[in-house]
């Protein structure tokens, strides 16, 4: 006998927690915060401290360990082996890991993530290569139960879809292989109905990720090769189901010529069409609003001798679409006739409801619902039948208000439960919640979940709604810390995967409150659990967050250790790059340099440095003139044996040197560059002049370079004209760029303009020399002076001022 306790009851009784009478949320919870089913620190002890300051400290340190699927370490072990190169687990762990993961998974009735599928898909295909290598030497020890864990992974992945990608029709593809491979040698007849069963699933894999007709031929197939229809003991039922699927991948992919092919087929096997067959071709007519068909494949449906038990079936749903199609199609009155059929065959409650569905549908009040109902309800009674609105009669009407996003008409819609003494049941509250929501009632909608939280749950239908609320909670300003804890203490409680928007929200509450630790365990409990495409979300998040100028660079810090450990296959070289540009933006190269010489020990190669990266580390050192950086970087450079020092690399390493004062280093890159094959760049060119114009006797070395270029065919723009001269004004070389700017028109094809005299001006070291220029430029060139000067100066730590050009 079922117990009329409620789930609130049960939950304290097993916390061990007093219970209280019903209260409302304005109330403040006094529960003691829990950290994702931990105990946390109470409310009141605000914490305020960087992460690493932390985790090691041996009394702090209090961090959960990854929250994984029995297996999936195995596989996340072998993922990393295989980057390095190194030694692979045995077959006989993988098996094992891969039995264990699909039995948890199963068990848990969680479904199986694409991210999962990559390492299911890695591990199968290790094994399978294990087995060639080893030519028989090393068989399976316990086939029997690998093979059965493969046919209950077609299974699970079929039974609990979130959403099928192409990774997971490889893996399907990949398992029914070798499911096919190392089933015993049994009589056909056995076999067929083995493979026959493993068949269904895989069939249903590749409808639901766009390989229909792969699905087509195989079952064409697999009915000639072993009989199924005649040699097995496959019910027609389940068989029907195989042509059911086919018909619903077909129509996911718009291809209604091969529907009808695969109809002709199912004829031809079935003997007749299931009505689960007319089901799915009435549905698909009537979305596409294909009116002829639609009333064709119904009027089938219907008056078919076989279907007797039919219109029963279609009670509810079905005749809600139907409804909604003659609504869209103005055909009304075709409409009503197939309701009063319905009402003649079966007087079924259900058939009332889907009428004043659409009765609102068309515009009806909440009053005429009012009296649509009582209409019924004589009606029911004079023909002897003691009928009244149930709750999902009401809740039906709730949830159509919800989906026009009318929260005035479902408040409306359940203020009729009083009038007609039906009792709120949970899919009542769990509606009322999510229209309070829509129309930005947190506290009605607060007041609502307090409500839920007294009736009982099946199946978890409120988890979406949770969330939701959670996730609405923790938007809203001035919300007390009580009640967001009370709400992430219930929804932990439920042992349920988070929906990853909540994740995302959670993470800015914990990042506000500099709450490391409980992000560390959020993510680390949550995060292996979710799709490709949720971890990235995720992992986005936290991204911006670091990459958010408006963030402390300690915040900043911690939530990129945070992120780059938890998403570590998720985030390549590319986000890494970022961060390294944005702590040189906060001007810290250390940790920079921090980011860059873990992506140097990366096992990944796609992670790993490449030459955006060391060009990216070499200007920002430059800017920050980091010595110790460099000499770390460059070391690693080094080291570095998948990367070459391109011209590129050589010509951030002359800046970088230039940058941190070693100019006379950095134009040793520029002899490196000029004798390479791939030779220098015109950056190179502006670069060594700029190591010119700080080296001693740099000037030298800038008139050779300055030789070769007029002796070549490289065109000289006003630019490289400016770093030239800028390098002899770096050597005090007045005079000499007096006489060169005098021929700058016949060099580059236009006079002096205000760029270059500004590079001089800037160039040039000390006050004295300044003036001495300022002076021939108001003497020579007083227009362009007069233009320059009104840019505006900025000066430097020495008080030397600097043109802004």
């Amino acid at each position: 006998m079922p117990s009329h306790l409620t789930r609130r009851v049960f939950q304290c009784l097993i916390a061990n927690k007093p219970l209280f009478p019903h209260r409302h949320l304005h109330t403040v919870r006094t529960r003691i915060p829990r950290r994702h089913g931990v105990s946390l620190l109470r409310p009141s002890q605000q914490q305020r401290r960087a992460l690493f300051q932390n985790l090691f400290d041996n009394k702090q340190k209090d961090l959960r360990e990854p929250t994984l699927d029995p297996g999936m370490d195995k596989m996340l072990e072998l993922d990393k082996r295989i980057h390095l190169v190194a030694r692979l687990p045995l077959t006989e762990d993988l098996i094992t890991a891969f039995n264990a993961f699909i039995s948890s998974r199963n068990k848990r009735q969680r479904p199986i993530e694409d991210f999962h599928a990559v390492r299911l898909l890695q591990t199968l295909q290790t094994i399978e290569k294990q087995q060639q290598q080893s030519r028989g030497q090393h068989p399976i020890t316990d086939l029997p139960t690998f093979v059965s864990h493969l046919r209950l992974a077609l299974d699970t992945i079929n039974r609990y879809p979130k959403r099928l990608t192409k990774t997971h029709n490889a893996l399907g593809r990949a398992i029914f292989k070798a499911y096919e491979k190392y089933s015993p040698d049994v009589p056909d007849e056995e076999k067929a109905n083995r493979l026959g069963r493993a068949l269904r699933h895989y069939i249903s894999i590749l409808c639901g990720t766009g390989d229909t007709q792969d699905a087509l031929v195989l079952i064409q197939d697999a009915l000639a090769a072993w009989g199924i229809e005649k040699k097995t003991t496959e019910t027609p039922k389940k068989t029907s189901q195989v042509w059911t699927r086919l018909l619903q991948g077909f129509a996911a992919e718009h291809n209604e010529e091969m529907m009808l092919r695969v109809i002709d087929l199912a004829k031809a096997e079935l003997g007749r069409l299931d009505p689960l067959i007319h089901l799915v071709m009435t549905m698909h007519n009537a979305k596409h609003n294909n009116v002829d068909g639609t009333k064709e494949w119904f009027r089938n449906s219907i008056f078919s001798p076989p279907n007797v038990d039919f219109v029963t079936r279609w009670s509810g749903s079905p005749y809600k679409s139907i409804l909604e199609f003659c609504i869209r199609n103005n055909e009304m009155e075709w409409g009503q006739s197939v309701l009063q059929s319905s009402k003649a065959r079966t007087q079924e409650q259900h058939t009332w409801d889907a009428i004043f569905h659409a009765a609102a549908a068309t515009g009806k009040s909440v009053d005429d619902i009012d009296k649509m109902i009582s209409v019924m309800v004589e009606q029911l009674q004079a023909g002897g039948k003691d009928a009244r609105p149930d709750i999902e009669t009401f809740n039906g009407l709730i949830d159509f208000a919800l989906s026009r996003k009318d929260a005035y008409t479902a408040e409306r819609y359940f203020s009729l439960l009083e009038k007609w003494k039906v009792e709120p049941n949970a899919r009542s509250f769990i509606l009322q919640v999510q229209y309070r929501l829509e129309a930005g009632d947190i506290s009605g909608a607060l007041q609502s979940y307090e409500r839920l939280r007294d009736e009982k749950i099946d199946n978890d239908e409120d988890w979406e709604v949770m969330n939701h609320l959670l996730l609405a909670v923790l938007n809203q300003p001035n919300i007390p810390n009580e009640t967001i804890i009370g709400l992430v203490e219930d929804i932990s409680d439920r042992r349920r995967v988070f929906l990853a928007n909540t994740v995302i929200a959670l993470c800015t509450y914990h990042l506000k409150r500099d709450e490391y630790l409980e992000l560390v365990d959020l993510l680390q409990t949550y995060s292996y659990q979710y799709s490709i495409a949720e971890r990235i979300r995720i992992r986005d998040h936290l991204v911006q967050f670091t990459l958010d100028p408006a963030t402390d660079t300690g915040r900043a810090w911690d939530t990129y250790m945070i992120f780059h450990q938890i998403f570590d296959i998720e985030t390549g070289r590319g986000i890494r790059d970022t961060i390294i540009s944005s702590f040189f933006d906060r001007e810290r190269p250390d940790l920079a340099t921090h980011v860059f010489t873990r992506m140097s020990r990366h096992v990944r190669a796609d992670t790993r440095p490449d030459e955006e990266t060391y060009v990216r580390m070499f200007e920002g050192i430059a800017k920050t003139a980091d010595t110790e950086a460099l000499e770390v970087v460059h070391n690693l450079l080094k080291l570095d044996t998948e990367t070459d020092p391109t011209t590129r690399i050589l010509n951030g390493l002359m800046m970088a040197y230039t940058g941190c004062d070693a100019p006379r280093r950095a134009l040793e890159f520029w002899d490196q560059i000029s004798r390479s094959d791939e030779g220098p760049s015109y950056n190179s060119l502006h670069i060594a002049f700029r190591a010119c114009e700080k080296a001693p006797w740099g000037h030298r070395t800038a008139k050779k370079i300055w030789e070769k270029l007029l002796q070549s065919d490289v065109v000289i723009g006003k630019d490289l004209f400016a770093s030239y001269v800028g390098a002899l004004s770096g050597q005090s070389l007045v005079d000499e760029v007096v006489e060169t700017t005098d021929r700058m028109e016949e060099v580059v094809g236009e006079g002096l303009d205000a760029n270059t005299l500004g590079a001089i001006y800037n160039a040039a070291t000390g006050f004295a020399w300044q003036e001495r220029i300022e002076e021939w430029a108001k003497e020579s060139h007083p227009g362009i002076w007069e233009e320059l000067s009104k840019r505006g100066y900025q000066e430097d730590e020495m008080g030397v001022k600097k043109i802004l050009v």
